[in-house]
């Protein structure tokens, strides 16, 4: 936090320490200037400003520079200013409780303090806000009204700012869509033997087509899964490992592709388990049907299930002749309620924690 000071301190008060060295009246240093008496008695009081005019006559008349005056006037303004806003931000600080703030300083945005109007400044910083009260206004899709009580609509701002914050870090193409489709198709054909090696490529072949991709642990309180916006001239993915299970996340991953291809720049996506956050439920629909068929044919999946012999083997073989992972075909097959989760567990992959909290390179 700055500097604090406990007054301000008008030029006015300096002004009349002068003169009464000079041993010159107020009626004298009028005539002198060329004002008012009543002007000069104004400023010495403190109800006018120190001006670019009477700045200048000052240095004619006391000497020293027209500067040093207004330096004053710039220094009080200031000082008034920032007393202010101390009391503006004691006012705020029972908005703290809204945001994740130990979870925000324990992930190294915020340095380590006990004040509480400190924190309330070094949120308004990290949200790029005047006023913690502007949040919900400019982060209109995480504060939409839920049923859920339990949505932190705050920790999902949170987690949106971190994720712009890193998405603004990455030096990125232009954004090429043609490469975007052919590298999806990349993408979908990864196996994630080796978790930390599959991100990465999953994060370079993205990049490489102009889309950032950060992965940004979810804040507790929050069940998202992921978001997708345009940041600048750049789209930018933003996922969070909630559900750790790799069906999952490819699916939002190819959720929020969907998005990017299919729908405008000016609008965000947030997608929160067993909560559709954005009020167009077509587009999301729209997303959904081309993350599932894009990942599995529509046809090959009916002939597949066509005899409904779903063996873990069998599943195997279809996942190998569609070149996905199993697991991609096991969470399809649970989802549609043609086998049960318990049933194809053996197939289904998860995230392991280590593994995911070292690529985002948090600890909790």
């Amino acid at each position: 936090m700055s500097y604090m000071p406990n007054i301000a301190i008008h030029p006015g008060k300096v002004l009349e320490r002068i003169i009464l060295q000079a041993n010159m009246t107020q009626k004298e240093l009028s005539l002198r200037m060329g004002l008012t008496e009543k002007h000069i008695s104004q400023i010495i009081n403190g109800e006018a400003s120190v001006t670019t005019e009477t700045a200048v006559l000052f240095e004619l008349v006391l000497g020293g520079s027209s500067k040093f005056w207004l330096n004053l006037e710039a220094d009080y303004k200031e000082a008034k200013y920032r007393i202010l806003r101390q009391s503006l931000l004691k006012k705020e600080i029972t908005l703290l409780k809204n945001f994740p703030y130990k979870e925000l300083e324990k992930r190294g945005y915020f340095e380590k303090t006990e004040k509480d109007e400190q924190k309330v400044e070094y949120l308004q910083k990290f949200f790029s806000v005047s006023s913690l009260l502007t949040i919900e206004k400019i982060e209109k899709v995480a504060f939409r009204k839920r049923q859920e009580n339990e949505i932190k609509n705050g920790f999902i701002a949170a987690w949106l700012r971190c994720g712009e914050l890193e998405a603004k870090k990455v030096d990125l193409p232009e954004f090429n869509e043609q490469l975007l489709k052919d590298n999806i198709i990349k993408i979908r054909e990864l196996i994630p033997d080796n978790e930390l090696n599959y991100l990465s490529k999953i994060r370079d072949l993205l990049n490489e087509a102009g889309v950032s991709v950060v992965f940004i642990k979810h804040f507790q309180g929050t069940k998202i899964n992921g978001a997708v916006r345009w940041i600048g001239n750049n789209p930018s993915i933003q996922l969070s490992f909630f559900n750790p299970w790799i069906d999952i996340f490819v699916f939002t991953l190819f959720h929020e592709i969907g998005h990017i291809l299919l729908h405008g720049k000016k609008e965000k996506f947030i997608e929160i388990e067993d909560y559709n956050a954005f009020i167009d439920y077509n587009k999301e629909n729209e997303a959904n049907k081309f993350a599932t068929n894009f990942l599995i044919k529509e046809k090959e999946f009916a002939k597949f299930v066509v005899n409904k012999d779903f063996t873990i083997e069998n599943i195997i073989a279809f996942a190998n002749a569609q070149k996905i992972d199993p697991s991609i075909v096991a969470g399809r097959l649970c989802h549609e309620s043609l086998v049960t989760w318990a049933f194809v567990s053996s197939l289904r992959k998860r995230f392991n924690k280590d593994v995911t909290n070292e690529f985002c390179k948090v600890t909790i």
